[in-house]
């Protein structure tokens, strides 16, 4: 999860993401108007909950700003940029409709569940790149209306490659893991990535989440490396305080 991490596309037939998480986040071309919520509108316009119940954070070098409409070319630079993307989705830059879906996706990810979202980073005036919390849906795969894991929510990132190997990840993640535990009392945050992104295992070891399982999954577009496999991490709150104590932070 934690990008530039996200798995690759499913099927592109289905109707309806399979799960409310950053691994299952696109049936672009057949999604059409539709979202994790069941129905997207068809601008680009927040819905009421969308911003509101989000918390600006920051950390010693970031603030963290609930992203809007607005940041729609912030968040295309790092769908157009083919290093970013290399273990996500296609593993290609998306397509400019495709980048647009995946901003509202982005914005949707703040209405299910007060205080979760998508974040936009920036060190001063520069933009770093986006943090999430997705809601964890708890009815995948399945026909009726999703329903959603209230304690617990699925994170990622993704960088501008400028801003990579300097902490800004880790600085970013650790400050959603802080919100999510103590101001949003949840009880696990999880994360996947493809098992050859050795980067971002790292980065999410790094945070504390610990590998629990490697799957394997079908799809018909992926990036190469797919075939070894994905790996799942997650961090319990209890881990999460205990960890923090340990390293005093």
């Amino acid at each position: 999860m934690m990008i530039a991490h996200q798995r690759p596309c499913r099927r592109l037939d289905h109707q309806r993401i399979r799960r409310s998480s950053l691994s299952d986040l696109l049936q672009l071309r057949q999604l059409g108007q539709q979202s994790a919520r069941g129905q997207h509108e068809s601008h680009l316009q927040p819905s009421m909950t969308m911003t509101h119940s989000q918390a600006l954070l920051r950390t010693e070098r970031l603030e963290l700003r609930p992203l809007g409409p607005e940041h729609i070319d912030l968040t295309k630079q790092l769908d157009f940029d083919p290093d970013v993307m290399k273990y996500v989705l296609f593993g290609r830059p998306l397509t400019p409709e495709e980048a647009i879906e995946v901003h509202k996706w982005l914005l949707d990810t703040a209405a299910p569940v007060p205080g979760l979202g998508c974040w936009v980073g920036f060190d001063g005036d520069q933009f770093v790149g986006w943090w999430v919390l997705a809601p964890s849906q708890s009815n995948p795969g399945q026909d009726e209306p999703p329903q959603y894991n209230k304690r617990r929510a699925e994170c990622g990132w993704r960088l501008l490659p400028k801003f990579w190997r300097k902490g800004y990840a880790k600085e970013g993640s650790r400050e959603l893991l802080r919100h999510a535990f103590q101001d949003l009392g949840l009880n696990e945050v999880v994360g996947d990535t493809m098992a050859v992104n050795v980067a971002c295992r790292a980065a999410m070891a790094s945070c504390g989440l610990q590998h629990v399982r490697t799957f394997y999954n079908k799809y018909d577009n992926p990036p190469p490396g797919i075939e070894e496999g994905e790996v799942e991490y997650l961090i319990t709150r209890d881990d999460w305080v205990r960890q923090r104590k340990a390293l005093h932070y």
